[in-house]
C-alpha cells in the first residue's frame, strides 16, 4: 500500500473518531519512516484531541511517546515538526496528566529543536509557541526544564524573526508568561534574551489586536515580578507605555486591567525613575479607571490598589492621585470586597500612601468616607496583622495633619 493510500485511510479514521487507530498507524515499523504518513498521522491527532476525552484516550495510548519519537526521527522535515507541535498542543492543553508524560519524554526539547532548526517557518514558530505555552501552564517541571532546554531562547527568536506574525506573538508572550510567572531563574534569564523587548516590540507593533496585549501584559507582569534589573529594564524599553496604552485600548477586557495594573506595580515598586515615567505616561488614570469599570472583579480592585500603593511614594504621583479620583475608587473597592483581606490590605497602603504630607487628599479621605473603610477593615479582619499594620499606618497619615479627620476618626472608633 502506498503512501497516498495510507494517508486517505488515516483520514478515514480521523471521520470514525479512531484515535487508537491513528496511533497504531503512526507507529507501525513499516510507516516510521514515510514523512507523509507521519505527517498525516500527527496533523489528525492534533485535530482529535481538541476533544477532552479524545486527549485523555491519546495520553493513555501512547500518543505523545510516538509523537516526540515521529519528532525526533524526522527533525529535517519541515512538516513533520509543524504537525508534531500541533499534536502535542492538542494533547497537553487543559490536561494535567498528558503534561506530565510530555515531560518524562522530554517533549519540550523536541519542540525546541524543531523551532531552532526550522527558524523561517512561521507554523513551526506558531505551534511551537503555542505548545510550550500549554505545556508549561500550570506544570513546574516543566517550567523548570524549559528554561534548561533553551525554550525561552527559541521563543524570543521566534518573536524577533516573525514579527509581523500575530499569532507567533501572542503565543510567544503566552508562553513567557507560562515559564516565568512562579520561576525565578527562568525570570532573570528571559531578562538576559532580551524577552522584555521582544514583548514592548510585539504589543507596540499589533496593538489592534487583542489577544497580544493579553498575553504581553501577563508576560510584563511575570517577567517583573521577581527581578528589579527586569523592572528597570522594562522602564527603559517602554513597557509602561505599552501596558498603560493596552488598558486604555482595551478597558472591557478584565484579564487586560488585572495584568496591566499587576505589571505597573512591580515596573514601580522599588524604581523611583519608573515610577516618575507612570506617572507622566497617564498609569494612574488607566488604574483608575479600571477599578471603575471592573468593580465586581476582586482581582482588578487588588491589582488597582497595588498600583496606587506603589505609584504614590512622591509628591507629583501623590497629587496626581487625587485629582484623579484615585481616593473614592480605593474607597469604593474596599466596601463592596469588604471580606477580601487582600483588598483591604491593599486600600489601606494606598490610602496612606495618597495622604502623606497632602493636605488637600487628606480632606478628601475624610469627604469620601476613607475613614470608616479604614476603620471596618481593621474591625472585621482583627486577626490579620497585615490589614492590622496598613489600617494604622493608613490613619496616622490621614489624621495627623487634618483635625476634622482625627475627630471623624474617633467617632467612628478608630481609637
Amino acid at each position: 500500500m502506498g503512501s497516498e493510500d495510507v494517508v486517505r485511510d488515516v483520514r478515514r479514521l480521523e471521520k470514525s473518531r479512531d484515535v487508537r487507530g491513528v496511533i497504531a498507524v503512526l507507529t507501525l515499523s513499516r510507516h516510521r519512516d514515510d514523512v507523509d504518513v507521519q505527517a498525516a498521522c500527527l496533523r489528525v491527532l492534533g485535530n482529535m484531541c481538541h476533544d477532552a476525552e479524545n486527549r485523555r484516550l491519546a495520553g493513555r495510548s501512547g500518543a505523545i511517546e510516538a509523537v516526540v519519537d515521529a519528532m525526533k526521527r524526522h527533525g529535517g522535515n519541515e512538516k513533520v515538526q509543524e504537525k508534531g507541535c500541533w499534536a502535542l498542543m492538542g494533547m497537553c492543553h487543559d490536561n494535567a496528566e498528558n503534561k506530565r508524560v510530555a515531560w518524562r519524554c522530554r517533549a519540550i526539547e523536541a519542540v525546541v529543536d524543531a523551532m531552532k532548526r526550522h527558524g523561517g517557518n512561521g507554523k513551526v514558530q506558531e505551534n511551537g509557541c503555542w505548545v510550550l505555552m500549554s505545556m508549561c501552564y500550570g506544570n513546574a517541571e516543566n517550567e523548570r526544564l524549559a528554561g534548561r532546554s533553551g525554550e525561552i531562547e527559541a521563543v524570543v527568536d521566534a518573536m524577533r524573526r516573525h514579527g509581523g506574525n500575530k499569532k507567533v506573538q501572542e503565543c510567544g508572550c503566552g508562553a513567557l508568561n507560562n515559564m516565568c510567572c512562579v520561576n525565578i531563574e527562568n525570570t532573570r534569564f528571559a531578562g538576559r534574551s532580551g524577552a522584555i523587548q521582544a514583548v514592548v516590540d510585539a504589543m507596540k507593533r499589533h496593538g489592534r489586536n487583542e489577544e497580544v496585549q493579553k498575553c504581553g501584559c501577563g508576560a510584563l507582569m511575570s517577567m517583573c515580578c521577581n527581578d528589579a534589573e527586569n523592572r528597570r529594564v522594562a522602564g527603559r524599553r517602554g513597557a509602561i507605555e505599552a501596558a498603560v496604552d493596552a488598558m486604555r485600548r482595551y478597558g472591557g477586557n478584565e484579564y487586560v486591567q488585572k495584568c496591566g495594573c499587576g505589571a505597573l506595580m512591580f515596573m514601580c515598586c522599588d524604581d523611583a525613575e519608573n515610577r516618575r515615567l507612570a506617572g507622566r505616561h497617564g498609569a494612574i488614570q488607566a488604574a483608575v479607571d479600571a477599578m471603575k469599570r471592573h468593580g465586581e472583579n476582586e482581582y482588578v480592585q487588588e491589582h488597582g490598589c497595588l498600583v496606587l500603593l506603589s505609584m504614590c511614594r512622591d509628591d507629583e504621583n501623590i497629587r496626581l492621585a487625587g485629582r484623579r479620583g484615585a481616593i473614592k475608587a480605593v474607597v469604593d473597592a474596599m466596601k463592596r470586597h469588604g471580606g477580601n483581606g487582600k483588598v483591604q490590605e491593599n486600600g489601606c497602603w494606598a490610602l496612606g500612601n495618597m495622604c502623606y504630607g497632602n493636605a488637600e487628599n487628606a480632606r478628601l479621605v475624610g469627604r469620601y468616607g476613607a475613614i470608616e473603610a479604614v476603620v471596618d477593615a481593621m474591625k472585621r479582619h482583627g486577626g490579620n496583622e497585615k490589614v492590622q499594620e496598613a489600617g494604622c499606618g493608613a490613619l496616622r497619615n490621614m489624621c495627623g495633619d487634618d483635625a476634622e479627620n482625627g475627630r471623624v476618626a474617633g467617632r467612628r472608633g478608630a481609637i
